[in-house]
């Protein structure tokens, strides 16, 4: 009798989980926070969140670039060789809780990590391993919201540690003091801060169409050894479109672009990055959101003509409470 109980039990609750239904106490609309004119908005992971929610959210990302060259100085190697191609693939993770204290202002933490390593020895010889950690501590504060329109404010504070592999940079240091130093190492650790702060905002013009935009201003550390810091910005747009008021099908469709400025010294990357997204998304649960979305970079060299081309992937989940 009592297996039966608790077997009915754990039915119980594994059913209010997946199908949410007022005899389960959950009168909550989780959607409410993020739903202007009628429209639940999708998000990105390429756009900060203007609106003030409670939820968990994680993301598993992945990529790679293509033919990625770097030149290489004379009297470092063989004159006889002057640039190294390659490619190069990178992974992400990232865990984030955003918990919202009001109705109008939204504490943040999260965690992340990401890695670059050359898929071929020339790459990783150009190249290096990079792995990069950090942590972002973040703030949202509702200013003005009508029926189709929300601004919020934002602000950041990012520690973070990155550990390179640089072989190039070693061997031409072993050159020039004709010896391995206590100074010279092939790995580099880095650590950095970063600070921004900015405005984000959403607009639903129609219930299965919203629009949202994003943009930051602030500081980095270069990762540099004079531990120099320098100037960061980003600035995006964002188009959603909802399926389910429309068809009744529970898929969402999403586009983005991006443009912002990172600064990593010792690189010849300009500091203005492109990127142009589009994504798919599950829309059929208001406290659960599923989404898959790819981008598409563009980063023109500052010491040649030639541009970097790399597509990134992430699989991103969020759980509203």
């Amino acid at each position: 009798m009592t297996s039966r109980i608790g077997g009915s039990a754990a039915a119980f609750i594994v059913a209010c989980a997946l199908v949410p239904n007022p005899a389960c106490g959950q009168t909550h609309d989780p959607a409410a926070a993020r739903r202007l004119n009628g429209h639940t908005f999708i998000l990105s992971d390429q756009l900060d969140d203007p609106f003030i929610t409670t939820l968990i959210r994680t993301q598993t990302g992945g990529g790679f670039a293509t033919k990625v060259t770097r030149d290489i100085e004379n009297e470092v190697v063989d004159s006889l060789i002057d640039a190294l191609v390659g490619d190069l693939a990178f992974l992400a993770l990232e865990f984030e809780y955003q918990q919202a204290l009001t109705d109008w202002l939204a504490l943040s933490a999260s965690a992340s990590g990401a890695a670059r390593i050359g898929t071929g020895a020339e790459s990783v010889l150009a190249e290096g391993v990079t792995s990069m950690f950090g942590f972002t501590l973040g703030a949202t504060a509702r200013v003005l919201q009508t029926e189709k329109w929300l601004l919020s404010a934002k602000a950041r504070f990012q520690p973070s540690t990155q550990y390179r592999l640089d072989i190039l940079t070693f061997a031409k240091r072993v050159i020039e003091e004709g010896k391995i130093t206590e100074d010279n190492s092939v790995v580099i650790k880095s650590e950095g801060i970063g600070a921004a702060a900015g405005v984000g905002g959403a607009y639903a013009p129609k219930p299965w169409l919203g629009l949202m935009f994003a943009g930051n201003l602030g500081y980095a550390d270069t990762f540099s050894e004079e531990g120099r810091s320098d100037l960061a910005w980003d600035l995006g747009g964002l188009a959603s479109f909802d399926l389910n008021p429309l068809r009744g099908i529970p898929l969402g469709l999403l586009v983005s672009v991006k443009q912002d400025a990172f600064v990593v010294d010792n690189s010849d990357i300009t500091n203005k990055v492109t990127a142009v997204g589009w994504g798919l998304a599950y829309t059929g649960r208001d406290d659960f959101s599923l989404s898959l979305e790819t981008s598409h970079l563009r980063v023109p060299l500052t010491k040649s003509d030639r541009t970097i081309t790399a597509s990134l992937f992430s699989f991103n989940l969020r759980y509203y409470f």
